[in-house]
């Protein structure tokens, strides 16, 4: 019985050192998991999306320095023709001060009533149609104040926003 004792506190031993080896190589195991899972993550996920963001940026300044520099009216309108976005030209025209006061607003808050009924009737019939309006002779008055412009309007679809817009540009004549 001694030594069934002796070889049963043996069996013991080995048996805890067994558990402390599978449990410390588990450990490692899972350490080395998270490792690699942390480098794939980084090399398939982070890195292209730095690389994607870095191009999106690129192209928002293009679109910045092309929108501030145009001596052109640029402007981007919803499906109710209120502005969405518009260049500094387009602000001018407008009377305000920063592009941002006029978002929100439409023609009618700053033209006369008949140019503001026709934009609208033209930019409704572009998104029914999907037809662009190039070229467009258009007579505009502001408080009594009147200038002619060539217009030229496309629908644009904004997927990310499922609406589709208006963008337009107009040229003094």
């Amino acid at each position: 019985s001694g030594d069934l004792q002796k070889q049963m506190a043996a069996l013991r031993i080995r048996s805890a050192s067994m558990r402390l080896l599978v449990l410390t190589i588990f450990a490692a195991t899972l350490v080395l998991a998270v490792v690699l899972v942390h480098l794939t993550i980084r090399r398939s996920v982070l890195v292209p999306l730095a690389k994607t963001q870095s191009e999106l940026a690129h192209e928002r300044d293009l679109l910045r320095i092309l929108m501030d520099h145009i001596p052109d009216c640029i402007y981007f309108k919803d499906a109710d023709s209120n502005f969405v976005r518009i260049n500094k030209a387009q602000a001018a025209l407008l009377g305000v001060n920063d592009p941002a006061e006029a978002l929100g607003l439409s023609d009618a808050d700053y033209f006369d009533p008949a140019v503001a009924n026709k934009t609208r009737a033209d930019e409704r019939r572009i998104l029914e149609t999907g037809e662009p309006l190039i070229g467009s002779i258009e007579h505009i008055t502001r408080h009594g104040l009147s200038r002619w412009v060539t217009a030229s309007k496309a629908p644009v679809r904004h997927e990310a926003r499922n609406a589709n817009l208006i963008v337009g540009i107009s040229h003094d004549m």
